[in-house]
C-alpha cells in the first residue's frame, strides 16, 4: 500500500495494490481534490510529492569515508556500549481492516467494513467491470466505518475502494468482490433497447408470480439491460400474487392477498421485514409520509354493512400502532343492482388526488372509477359506463369508456392515466388518458396506446407516465400461453424499450425506480 502525507498543490499519483488514483489542483484551499480517477497501474509506483524543492541551503560535500573506516566506527561503537535499539516495523495504513461481507438475504449486495487512523469521513467507491457506478460517503467523522453496497449485477467484477481523505493525508485500500448467483428459481427476461436516448432512466421494479410451478411470491428490480439489480422472496405461495408492490425511501412496501394470505409489509434494502400487519389486505397499498399512515385496500365479509354482500374497503391505519385511523366501505355509499353479489366492486387501487383531501378509487368489477372526500367519506362522483359522467367522442377519436380497468393515477395536467383492460369486449387491453369536465360531467379520450397486435389482458395492469413524459405499460398475465410483457412509449407512441417474462411467470404492475447502490450504515 502506498500512501502520500503533506501534499502539495499539483499533480498527485498514489498507487495502491494495482489501483492508481489521480487527481490535480487544489481548490481555495490547501487540501487535494477528493475527485480521484481510479486507473490501474503498476505494483512499483513510488511516493510522489510536490516537483517543488524547498530550499535548504547550500549542498554540503559528503566526507569520503572508505570501507576500513566504517568498519572501526562500527567497532568503536560497540566498544562504547551503545546497542541500536530494535525497532518493530510498523503498518502505517489509514486504513485498516477492509471487508466485505455477502449479505445473506440478497446475494446482489454486501455489508463493508473498515477502520481509519482517524476520526474523519471516507468515500467508498463502487466499481464493477471498469466501470464506477457509484461513491458512498460516510455520513459521520469516525474511526469505524460501515457501509451497505446495493445494486450490484450477478456475475459482475466489482472493486471496492475505500478512500481516506484528509488535509495532508491520502490513503486508499481495495477488496474484489463478484455478486451472485441469482436463485435458481427467478426467471430469465427477455429485454430489448429500442431507442435508450428516449427512454426514461432507471431501473425497474416488478412482482414475480408463477402459481404454476409452486413458486412463491418474488419482488425484483432489474436494469435497463434486464439484469437483476435487487431482489426479495416471500413465504406464501399464491394463485395470484397479484400483490402491488412499491418503492419508499427505506425499502419496498408490499399488499397482501387474500387466499392464501400473505401479509402486507414493509422490507428494507438489506432484506429484512421492518413492518408487518395481520390483516386481509386486497391489491394496493400506499405509505403516507406526511401522515405516517399506512393506505390500504381490504375485504369485507358478507355481513359487511348489515348487508348479504362482499366488498372491499380502504382503510388508514397508524405505522406504528397498527390501529385503524379512517375506513371507507363502498356498500355504504352504493349497492349495484347486479348478480352475483360477491365482490362486486373488486377495488383495486387508490390514487391521492394532489394538494386536497380526496382519493380516487378504482373499482375493477363495477367497472367505474369513485372520487371519495376523506373529510367527510362523502362519495363524490362515479366515473363509467353507468357512472355520472357523460363520455364524449369526436369522429376518428378514439372510445374514451373503459373495461375492468386497473392503476389509474393522476397527471400534473388533472388528467387521469390508467390501464384500460377492455375486459369483456374482445378487444385488446391499452394505455389510455381521460380529460374531464366536473361543471358539464363530460369526459374524452386525450391519449391512447396499444400494441399493432391486440393483446387480452383481463385481469391485471398497470400505466405510469415517467418524469420525460413517456409512458410504461405492464400487460400483466397469469398464464401458459400469453407472455407478459412491459413497454415503454414515447407520447407518440413509438416504443423505446421492451421486456418479456417467460411463460407462466407473470407480473400485477411495473414501477420505474431510480438506481440504488448503497447508504452509510
Amino acid at each position: 500500500m502506498k500512501r502520500i502525507f503533506g501534499l502539495a498543490c499539483g499533480f498527485l499519483l498514489v498507487a495502491v495494490t494495482g489501483v492508481a488514483l489521480v487527481g490535480s489542483g487544489c481548490s481555495d484551499g490547501d487540501s487535494p481534490s477528493s475527485e480521484l480517477d481510479l486507473n490501474t497501474v503498476s505494483d512499483q509506483g513510488q511516493d510522489i510529492t510536490s516537483d517543488t524543492t524547498p530550499d535548504i541551503g547550500d549542498e554540503q560535500p559528503v566526507p569520503d569515508v572508505g570501507e576500513d573506516e566504517v568498519s572501526d566506527l562500527s567497532e568503536e561503537s560497540d566498544e562504547s556500549g551503545f546497542e541500536e535499539p530494535e525497532v518493530e516495523e510498523q503498518d502505517d495504513s489509514l486504513i485498516t481492516e477492509l471487508r466485505a461481507v455477502p449479505n445473506p438475504a440478497n446475494h446482489l449486495s454486501y455489508f463493508v467494513d473498515y477502520t481509519t487512523a482517524d476520526a474523519i469521513e471516507t468515500n467508498l467507491v463502487v466499481e464493477c467491470d471498469g466501470i464506477q457506478q457509484a461513491v458512498i460517503t460516510s455520513e459521520d467523522a469516525d474511526t469505524a466505518h460501515s457501509v451497505f453496497v446495493m445494486g450490484l449485477w450477478p456475475g459482475a467484477q466489482c472493486d471496492l475502494h475505500a478512500q481516506y481523505l484528509a488535509p495532508g493525508a491520502v490513503d486508499v485500500d481495495t477488496i474484489s468482490v463478484q455478486p451472485g448467483p441469482m436463485p435458481s428459481d427467478y426467471p430469465d427476461l427477455t429485454v430489448s433497447v429500442e431507442d435508450g436516448d428516449r427512454m426514461q432512466s432507471g431501473w425497474t421494479l416488478v412482482n414475480l408470480t408463477n402459481a404454476f410451478d409452486g413458486i412463491p411470491l418474488r419482488i425484483a428490480i432489474f436494469d435497463e439491460q434486464g439484469r437483476y439489480r435487487w431482489y426479495h422472496q416471500r413465504a406464501t405461495t399464491a394463485p395470484g400474487s397479484d400483490t402491488d408492490v412499491r418503492t419508499i425511501d427505506e425499502g419496498i412496501i408490499i399488499s397482501g392477498t387474500a387466499a392464501p394470505q400473505t401479509l402486507p409489509a414493509i422490507v428494507d434494502w438489506q432484506g429484512s421485514t421492518v413492518w408487518e400487519m395481520d390483516v386481509v389486505a386486497h391489491h394496493d397499498i400506499r405509505y403516507d409520509e406526511e401522515s405516517e399512515e399506512i393506505l390500504m385496500l381490504g375485504l369485507n365479509d358478507g355481513s359487511a354493512c348489515d348487508q348479504m354482500l362482499s366488498s372491499n374497503n380502504f382503510s388508514a391505519f397508524d405505522r406504528v400502532t397498527k390501529t385503524m385511523t379512517w375506513t371507507w366501505d363502498t356498500c355504504a355509499h352504493y349497492e349495484p343492482n347486479v348478480t352475483p353479489r360477491n365482490d362486486y366492486d373488486h377495488l383495486n387501487t387508490i390514487a391521492r388526488q394532489p394538494g386536497t383531501d380526496r382519493y380516487l378509487l378504482s373499482a375493477r368489477n363495477m367497472e367505474s372509477l369513485m372520487l371519495v372526500d376523506r373529510s367527510d367519506g362523502s362519495l363524490l362522483w362515479r366515473m363509467g359506463p353507468d357512472g355520472d359522467f357523460t363520455f364524449l367522442q369526436s369522429d376518428g377519436e378514439p372510445s374514451a369508456v373503459f373495461r375492468q380497468q386497473h392503476a389509474p393515477e393522476w397527471e400534473s395536467n388533472g388528467r387521469i392515466l390508467m390501464y384500460d383492460n377492455a375486459g369483456g369486449t374482445g378487444g385488446g387491453a391499452r394505455a389510455l388518458e381521460l380529460e374531464y369536465d366536473e361543471l358539464t360531467m363530460t369526459v374524452w379520450a386525450t391519449w391512447v396506446w396499444e400494441p399493432e397486435t391486440p393483446i387480452i389482458a383481463p385481469i391485471w395492469g398497470d400505466a405510469d407516465r415517467q418524469p420525460n413524459d413517456n409512458v410504461l405499460i405492464c400487460f400483466g398475465q397469469r398464464s401458459t400461453s400469453v407472455q407478459t410483457r412491459l413497454v415503454e412509449v414515447t407520447s407518440d407512441g413509438d416504443i423505446v424499450w421492451d421486456a418479456t417474462l417467460p411463460l407462466r411467470w407473470g407480473a400485477y404492475r411495473a414501477e420505474r425506480t431510480s438506481p440504488r447502490f448503497g447508504f452509510s450504515l
